[in-house]
């Protein structure tokens, strides 16, 4: 098999982060304060939506790169995609010592930068959409970062 065009990996990548901080925000959902009544559900959401990220990464790893290209996974358009997404993990990274409201505000702005590229690739892959049904959800269930004190501690 050959080895998989450079936008592959840039998006294995994002979808790999995206998964980590998903994974983190499920672990423990009290501390985003979701309601108690969507624990379960997003436990069990999340667990049925992992094959989803299996069959993704897989997909990466052997498309064309004139099949991302023709949505907008390639090129410069990949390019801004993938520093949008970059820029949201890093701030969001770097609001964990701030608290939880500017976790929360920051998270916020890299769930939107992750559904610019699920976006993309959900027009070659249907199980893109499923990744992100349940990263809409998960974000859905964490309030506004307008409900958290501006001193609660992380």
């Amino acid at each position: 098999m050959l080895p998989p065009p450079p936008a592959a990996d840039g998006l294995s990548a994002s979808l790999d982060e995206l998964k980590a901080v998903l994974g983190d925000i499920v672990a423990d959902p009290a501390r985003y304060r979701i309601r108690q009544e969507l624990h379960a559900p997003l436990r069990d959401a999340w667990s049925a939506v992992q094959e989803a990220f299996d069959d993704a990464a897989q997909f990466l790893a052997e498309v064309p790169e004139h099949d991302l290209a023709a949505v907008g996974l390639a090129g410069s358009e990949l390019e801004l995609k993938l520093a949008g997404f970059g820029l949201a993990l890093g701030d969001l990274q770097a609001a964990r010592g701030f608290g939880m409201r500017g976790i929360v505000k920051a998270l916020k702005k890299f769930l939107a930068w992750a559904d610019v590229c699920l976006d993309s690739l959900a027009k070659l892959l249907n199980q893109a959409d499923r990744i992100a049904e349940v990263k809409d959800a998960i974000g859905a269930a964490i309030p506004d970062e307008d409900e958290f004190p501006e001193d609660d501690a992380d």
